[in-house]
């Protein structure tokens, strides 16, 4: 027998209860919990999740739970509808489109770790990968020493020299 939202609205219940009114398993309630398809919590202390019964009416009649709800239509208004958003207008297929660019900071000022980020940045057209192929150097390192100021071992000194690089 279908449910009604009446009786749904203003309840709390557990993940057992929900799979029996839904026809599910606990578990597939509780994995609907953590990927985020239906709302539910756990109470401070407890290790049973809990959904209230507003948001199990709303996962069944949003297209995401099965078909066993139906709506009370015995209320006297209706349920608020949203206002529609006029679509975004589609740039002209000719119109090039704006390339997004992340946020870097700024180079660092001297020493290694700005010849090195001059080296990428120039030679390398500013891709941390594509240095790290022509140094022959892990990019993580490369990064650490951008980022981080870190000092590399002698070998990587070696091999930013032998990529061209001037190191100390």
């Amino acid at each position: 027998m279908p449910l009604v939202e009446t009786e749904l609205r203003g309840r709390v219940f557990t993940t057992e209860e929900v799979a029996a009114l839904m026809g599910l398993k606990p578990d597939a309630i509780r994995r609907k919990i953590r990927d985020g398809l239906l709302k539910g919590f756990r109470p401070p202390g407890s290790r049973v999740y809990h959904v209230m019964g507003d948001d199990l009416w709303e996962y069944a009649t949003t297209g995401s739970g099965p078909r066993k709800f139906r709506r009370d239509h015995s209320k006297a208004s209706p349920a608020p509808t949203k206002p529609k958003a006029a679509p975004k207008p589609e740039p002209p297929p000719s119109a090039p489109r704006p390339k997004q660019t992340a946020q870097r900071k700024p180079a660092p000022v001297s020493g290694l770790p700005a010849k090195v980020q001059r080296f990428i940045d120039s030679e390398c057209g500013g891709v941390l990968a594509e240095a790290a192929r022509r140094t022959e150097v892990d990019r993580a390192i490369l990064w650490r020493i951008v980022n981080k100021g870190r000092q590399p071992r002698p070998d990587v000194l070696k091999r930013l020299a032998a990529a061209g690089i001037e190191v100390e």
